[in-house]
């Protein structure tokens, strides 16, 4: 039987030898492109994002986004903005170094509630009767 230091040392050694191993980098892709409407207008603030991950930008002013450091499998991007219909879509980034993802956003269409608006008229003032009267006769000349 071995003596219970050697078998220590041993097993340091090993977890040592194992623990400093480098880890296998990931490789990752850019993902670019731009988010329009259907009148090929460009949207602005859009959202892109990929599911699974806290990977995520917005578009700038002419419908343009970028995205770094995706991972390089099959992912999942969304794209989506106030008032629009969020689409999603695969988009396969591995062994590539840059991906095209364009994406037309339609429009969402909202059934509000109706409104409905009341006015009261308010209390009147006995000193102020006459010149109120005057202001809703629209004569010409200065009110103060």
């Amino acid at each position: 039987m071995k003596h219970p230091f050697a078998m220590v040392a041993t097993a340091l050694c090993v977890c040592v030898t194992l623990g400093t191993q480098p880890a296998p980098a990931q490789s990752t892709a850019t993902v670019r492109g731009t988010v329009r409407d259907g009148y090929g207008s460009p949207i602005a603030a859009a959202e892109v994002t990929v599911a699974g991950t806290s990977l995520t930008t917005r578009t700038s002013d002419d419908g343009t986004y970028t995205l770094r450091s995706v991972p390089a499998s099959l992912v999942e991007i969304t794209a989506r903005r106030l008032g629009y219909v969020a689409a999603s879509r695969k988009v396969q980034t591995a062994d590539k170094d840059e991906v095209v993802a364009d994406w037309i956003l339609v429009p969402a269409a909202t059934q509000m509630r109706p409104v409905s608006v009341t006015a009261r008229r308010q209390p009147s003032d006995r000193r102020l009767e006459g010149f109120r009267n005057r202001l809703e006769a629209k004569r010409t000349g200065y009110f103060i």
